[in-house]
């Protein structure tokens, strides 16, 4: 069975394989775009045209793919460092309110509920 730092790497290599994969679609843009210009008859650029919203359209796509790859891929490899907080949109840990805790004499009107965030470290 794998561990979670092996997954980790499987996903940063997923990573590097899409990032190779946009960039020879950028190229092939950059070249459409380029032909373009040298093209006279408007068929030829309709399709030139059509040609690079698909490749941008593509991009798009492959850019969401890479993005989320890597943020779980970053996840599954600090999963079990105490000092990573796991991201909320992977994991079912979120952030939760809790009642601050009064000092002594402190009366019902001193406190509030705050935030983890608002509060400061109490180590």
């Amino acid at each position: 069975m794998s561990s979670l730092k092996e997954i980790g790497k499987e996903y940063q290599n997923s990573c590097r394989l899409l990032s190779k994969k946009m960039k020879e679609l950028n190229n092939r843009k950059k070249q459409l775009e380029e032909s373009k210009i040298k093209v006279k008859r408007k068929n030829a650029i309709e399709y030139v045209d059509n040609e690079i919203h698909q490749l941008k359209d593509r991009l798009n796509k492959l850019a969401r793919m890479y993005r989320t790859t890597r943020e779980i891929g970053i996840e599954a490899r600090n999963y079990y460092n105490k000092e990573w907080w796991r991201s909320e949109e992977y994991t079912v840990n979120s952030r939760k309110s809790r009642p601050y805790i009064p000092y002594y004499g402190a009366t019902k009107y001193d406190y509030e509920y705050e935030s983890y965030s608002n509060q400061k470290d109490e180590k």
